[in-house]
């Protein structure tokens, strides 16, 4: 007999037994060596005293044995504490093995109790060989094992390792024998009998076999007739043998065939045939014993039998046939394959499709007596669809999609494919002219688009309702064709594991695509739990094809059958409609030739979603097709929003004097100068800040003090506002020494505070906040986010992390949370860099700094290259002096000294800074008549000499520094400097 046995034994090692401490003796050495001290102490000292510890000796001794002996008994209980500690541990293990080795034979077999239950998983063997019996409960070895120590009582050994080596309570389960008896007080015996029979009604499906009572009439058998098990797999027989019957049977019985298996009930071991191997004597109601061999063997053990009443066997055979009715009735009585092609010609031939029907009913299978009928309309509104890999998912979408593309037109129906396994599976049906739109896994920001505009195409379905006064689609008669849109999700898990967000979105799709003509097919392996209760709640049409566990069934169609279809036969699929018994039949398989005829070219169909901006947009083309007068009105126009969430490409506008100013931020080559040029372009006064230091000092310089005014600046045309604009505004400032750097951003601030009072607007273009310009940039009123380097950089500048993007193309970005691609114009061949100023933009003046100033009057040069200064400027230009030796002859210079020396008509007097400090009396007495000359020396040599706060003007980097500061107190730069502004409009 096969019984199940634990396959992971256990071993529980025994703690060891505490030792023990000797019994301690009475130490008479210990007490004697003191005597005879005690003796020689007082034959030496004659003291009395000593013969007192003498006294002692004894009581000492006495003492110390009876607190040993009490350190003894204390030990005992501590360890004797300890030990039952342990036993009880080792006990608590024990049980705890016995539960999981119990539950470990339990799953090999299922009782008649567990087979009664409602919930319980029928039909899951295909063959009589899958099938286990549970005889009953009983005695049985156990596999776990008891190891450790032997130094304890033998009698606690045996005792633990007993318990150890019997599993009590154990399911006694076997394969089913050829024969099996049961013999025993007739009524106990057909109890028994019962109980088996329905194990094996509960386990086998109904295609796997037949169950035959006796030939007689007796009553008690009746209840056999309403089992549903009538399959060709196999049979079992039940013989009754009794009241002298067992001369009836012969004693060489037949060669059964190999799926036959009989049970005999009979009184008496006399009438069992001689090939019965295994065989139940029942002893009382409680008690039987089972034999290897009913003559031979010796009794294996003893086991606690399950009993069924006839009424319970009539009431459970029932339920097994409504069960395998409502499961369609037998697995095989399916069929193994069903063509699509055959199912439609046939919904063709009946009608299915009639005129003003507006369902979407469509053939997918078949029970075996008739076609199964899906309609998302009458059954839906949406479905769900759950199975194991390899149940047939995908052929089940495979051929729902292409019975509703052979069906229904595209004025009447369109479908949206989410496949998250690649797309591999869906890319035929990208040719259809019903099919709007394949979304894969491969793309995930294509993905994302597509998925957000569903919410957009929400909107525009209700819009179009609500102008046609239509409460829903089926009422709906506006102009044109409002087609219902199927969106099929296949792995809708993983899906959502990329964007969870689109739960939300999926639940109001469900909520209100019953009246908008919206449906969803939602495919993934488990969908409890990854369905939440707010959208499976509208998922009325349901659908199960094998699943791991009975839960997962009854969760999605409200019986645990799903669990136990085979796993050979891919396509079995249960439907559920509405909470209504699930239905079982076989998936129809589709083929390439029908997606072929299905094939229809030349008609446009909107798709729920837009698509994405061309690479390119012209700007000329972008302007010249606005409305007239709009771009005046309503700003610079220079690209197109992306907005796929509301199905719209609206134009981007700069409004100068709404928006104000405006920072461009954008890593290397990602269009900010371009984006600067395209907005310049279409505006009428333009100031445009040199990117050399000299220059930008000038326009700054000069915007700033007719801001601190309140004027205007030069030039500017009136009514006009004037647009500055700034390009690389990080690395202009960065390019100033810092004492210049303060003075800049202080113009700055005041031209971003106050410019637009006075009509002056700043836009202006960086790389990164780093520096003052962290400081400048929240007066920036809007801000365009381009290209980042990285995403710490993107979120510095307040740009929002699911925006961040360092794949994103030259010119494309963020403004206010919106993506943005910029224009360009027909002359650019790229938007990742900028040009200068285009021709026609009216920009500010750069200054000309002459590399040779002559000189010409009289003029005091300080310089840090005195000879080199001297010898370019020759000798036709006057008198040229050293400080050096002139100030030799004049150590303390005269009031008529300096006079003599003003008079001169064309005099320079050259010097070091050290040495025009060394003498500032001649300095400051030759300063009001005297032009004074800086060649090559640094600001603080000019403030030192002149005692002044302001900063000369800055060069740019190459040239000579030479500053020239008149009679009269004005401060340029030598070689003659056109007054910084703008120049007026055409």
């Amino acid at each position: 007999m096969a019984v199940s046995t634990y396959s992971a034994p256990v071993v529980i090692a025994l703690p060891d037994r505490f030792a023990g401490l000797a019994r301690p003796v009475f130490p008479i050495l210990a007490c004697l060596v003191p005597l005879v001290m005690a003796g020689m102490m007082w034959a030496v000292t004659k003291s009395p005293a000593m013969l007192m510890f003498a006294g002692l000796s004894p009581l000492i001794a006495v003492a110390g044995l009876a607190d040993a002996r009490r350190r003894l008994r204390r030990a005992h209980r501590e360890h004797e504490s300890v030990s039952s500690q342990q036993v009880h541990e080792f006990r608590a293990a024990l049980r705890a093995a016995h539960a999981a080795e119990r539950e470990h034979r339990s799953a090999s077999s299922t009782s008649i109790r567990q087979c009664l239950s409602p919930s319980a998983r029928v039909f899951a063997a295909e063959t009589l060989g899958q099938v286990n019996l549970r005889l009953g409960t009983g005695a049985r070895p156990s596999s776990v094992g008891v190891g450790g120590s032997q130094n304890r009582p033998l009698p606690l050994e045996q005792e633990l390792a007993l318990e150890a080596a019997v599993l009590e309570d154990s399911p006694v389960a076997l394969c089913i024998p050829a024969v099996l008896a049961i013999i025993g007080p007739l009524p106990l015996a057909r109890a028994m009998a019962r109980g088996l029979v329905l194990q094996i009604a509960a386990t086998l499906t109904p295609a796997g076999g037949r169950i035959v009572g006796p030939t007689s009439t007796d009553p008690a058998w009746e209840w056999l007739r309403a089992l549903p098990h009538t399959g060709s797999g196999g049979s079992v027989l039940i013989r009754e043998v009794a009241g002298g019957a067992a001369a009836a049977i012969p004693a060489t019985v037949p060669e059964r065939p190999a799926e036959q298996y009989e049970i005999f009930i009979s009184e008496s071991m006399d009438d069992v045939p001689p090939e019965c191997r295994v065989s139940v004597h029942i002893e009382t109601g409680s008690r039987s014993f089972v034999l290897e061999s009913p003559r031979q063997g010796p009794v294996s053990g003893v086991l606690s039998p399950e009993f069924v009443s006839e009424h319970q066997a009539k009431l459970f055979a029932v339920t097994l046939a409504e069960r395998a009715g409502s499961s369609g009735r037998g697995a095989a009585e399916l069929p193994r394959e069903v063509s699509l092609a055959a199912l439609l010609d046939n919904s063709t031939q009946t009608g299915l499709k009639n005129p003003g029907h507006h369902g979407l009913a469509v053939p997918v299978g078949s029970d075996g007596a008739a076609n199964v009928i899906l309609d998302l309309v009458g059954q839906g509104p949406h479905a769900v669809i759950g199975g194991t890999t390899g149940s047939g998912k995908s052929e089940l979408l495979l051929s729902w999609v292409t019975a509703l593309v052979c069906t229904f037109s595209a004025a009447e129906l369109t479908v949206l494919l989410v496949d998250f396994k690649g797309g591999a599976a869906f890319g035929s049906f990208t040719r259809l002219e019903q099919c709007v739109g394949l979304i894969t896994d491969l793309d995930s920001g294509e993905a994302e688009r597509a998925l957000g505009s569903l919410r957009a195409e929400i909107r525009y379905r209700e819009q179009l309702l609500r102008k046609a006064g239509a409460r829903n689609i089926s009422e709906y008669q506006g102009q044109g064709s409002l087609p219902r849109l199927v969106i099929v999700v296949d792995e809708f898990a993983v899906m959502l594991a990329e964007f969870p967000a689109l739960h939300d979105l999926f639940a109001d799709i469900a909520a209100r695509g019953r009246s908008l003509g919206m449906h969803l097919i939602l495919c993934t392996q488990r969908p409890v739990g990854v369905i939440r209760d707010t959208l499976m709640a509208n998922c009325d049409l349901r659908l199960s094809l094998r699943v791991n566990n009975a839960g997962d069934s009854t969760a999605l169609i409200g019986v645990p059958d799903a669990a136990g279809l085979p796993m050979r036969s891919q396509g079995r699929c249960f439907v559920a409609v509405g909470g209504q018994d699930a239905h079982l039949f076989q998936v129809a398989r589709s083929s390439p030739a029908l997606l072929a005829d299905a094939l229809r070219l030349g008609r446009e169909v909107r798709r729920p979603w837009l698509a994405p901006l061309p690479a390119r947009i012209d700007l000329d083309e972008l302007r010249r097709d606005a409305e007239p007068d709009e771009e005046s009105a309503a700003g610079v126009i220079f690209g197109r929003f992306d907005r796929p969430s509301e199905q719209a490409q609206p134009l981007a506008r700069w409004r100068p004097r709404v928006d104000g100013p405006l920072l461009v931020l954008g890593a290397g080559r990602s269009g900010r100068s371009h984006l600067l040029a395209a907005l310049a372009s279409g505006l009428k006064s333009v100031a445009w800040i040199p990117p050399e230091p000299a220059g930008a000092w000038d326009g700054l310089s000069a915007l700033f003090e007719s801001i601190s005014v309140g004027g205007s600046p030069v030039g500017m045309p009136p009514g006009q506002p004037l647009v500055v604009v700034v390009d690389d505004l990080d690395s202009l400032i960065a390019s100033f020494e810092p004492d210049y750097q303060g003075e800049v951003v202080r113009w700055l601030t005041a031209i971003l505070r106050d410019g637009s009072r006075n009509g002056v607007i700043l836009i202006a273009a960086a790389q990164r906040l780093v520096g003052p310009l962290s400081g400048l940039a929240p007066l920036f009123r809007e801000r365009i986010l381009l290209r980042s380097t990285s995403r710490a950089e993107y979120l510095l500048a307040d740009g929002r992390p699911a925006d961040f993007d360092p794949m994103l193309a030259p010119g494309e970005g963020f403004w206010s949370g919106t993506r943005l691609k910029v224009a360009v114009s027909a002359g650019s061949t790229s938007g990742a860099g900028g040009p200068g100023p285009p021709d026609g933009i009216y920009a500010a003046e750069q200054p000309e700094t002459d590399a040779s100033p002559r000189l010409s009057g009289r003029l005091l040069v300080v310089s840090t290259r005195v000879q080199s200064f001297i010898a370019e400027q020759g000798e036709s230009h006057g008198e040229v002096l050293k400080l050096a030796e002139l100030a030799i002859d004049i150590p303390r210079p005269t009031a008529q000294y300096v006079a003599g020396i003003a008079d001169a008509p064309r005099l320079s007097i050259v010097g070091e800074p050290e040495e025009w400090l060394n003498h500032w009396a001649l300095f400051g007495a030759l300063r009001a008549s005297f032009d004074v000359l800086f060649d090559a020396c640094t600001v603080a040599d000019y403030r030192s000499l002149t005692r002044r706060r302001d900063l000369p003007p800055p060069t740019n980097p190459g040239m000579p520094r030479r500053w020239l500061l008149t009679c009269a107190g004005v401060l340029g730069r030598a070689g003659g400097v056109k007054a910084g502004g703008v120049r007026g409009g055409p």
